[in-house]
């Protein structure tokens, strides 16, 4: 429960970076906001709009100490996916979701040279930004190759 609890404070953490964003886009918004982790904790258990999770009942039932509002307020929808098709139209827009502001730097870099190495974590975070950006950069020398690296939730410093 503990380690859940760490997790939490962690993500509240990372929401908290975009409440000035959202301030400043969206000043009448505020009150709306949950600026504290005790608001934040309190609205997680205790959600008062639909809570909307991409993954299949099938998978996992309705956990056991979900409060009874938050098992009123999730809706388990099942996986969420775009096709290749889908995927490919929404960078070609420039949609920066799916690499669209990327695009032409991409499409730069790949015809520099020999194919480069795809490196990513997705959603997992190991130690420092910095530090992973020089695992996958030390990694790409070792082997002489050019590479792409995703930086996912990590924020690998582009440097």
């Amino acid at each position: 429960r503990i380690v859940g609890h760490l997790f939490y404070l962690a993500f509240w953490k990372s929401e908290m970076e975009k409440v000035g964003v959202l301030n400043e886009q969206l000043p009448e918004g505020q009150p709306f906001l949950l600026t504290t982790f005790q608001q934040f904790m309190y609205g997680t258990v205790h959600p008062i709009a639909p809570v909307v999770s991409g993954f299949s009942p099938c998978l996992r039932g309705m956990p056991d100490d979900y409060t009874e509002d938050l098992k009123r307020r999730v809706h388990m929808t099942g996986f969420w996916a775009f096709t290749s098709e889908e995927q490919h139209a929404r960078c070609q827009s420039g949609d920066k979701m799916f690499g669209g502001e990327e695009k032409a730097a991409i499409e730069a870099f790949l015809e520099q040279g020999s194919p480069p190495v795809y490196l990513g974590w997705g959603s997992m975070i190991s130690g420092s930004s910095e530090g992973m950006t020089l695992l996958a950069v030390r990694a790409l020398m070792k082997v002489g190759s050019r590479g792409i690296v995703f930086r996912g939730f990590s924020d690998l410093d582009p440097a």
